[in-house]
């Protein structure tokens, strides 16, 4: 799945890092996460968070900020929160029609 930059994202698995000693900081199981930026690297995607911004340090293979394989994550999903006009009215209330949005003579 292609992820993007201001897509809200949550770790799959509790603990999928190994973590060094060089300070880093990494996501936690069940945080919410906004992406900064995003990387392909050959067919594998990576990810910097907006949360997280660790230094920028010396690794075997490249210098620079730490960054999280995208298979490591999925999307949060938000439920739209459901709205009805006529919540809380009373049934038989004449002055004002709120399904149809319209006074009613009395």
């Amino acid at each position: 799945m292609t992820m993007h930059a201001g897509q809200k994202v949550t770790p799959k698995n509790d603990d999928p890092w190994e973590e060094d000693d060089g300070g880093e900081v990494y996501p936690q199981f069940g945080a919410v996460y906004t992406i900064r930026a995003t990387q392909w690297i050959g067919d594998e995607q990576y990810l910097w968070l907006c949360e997280i911004v660790n230094p920028e340090m010396e690794y075997e293979d490249y210098t620079g900020e730490i960054c999280f394989f995208s298979d490591e994550f999925r999307p949060v999903i938000e439920t739209k929160t459901e709205i009805s006009f006529t919540q809380g009215a009373p049934k038989d209330s004449r002055k004002f029609d709120n399904r149809r949005k319209i006074k009613v003579s009395t």
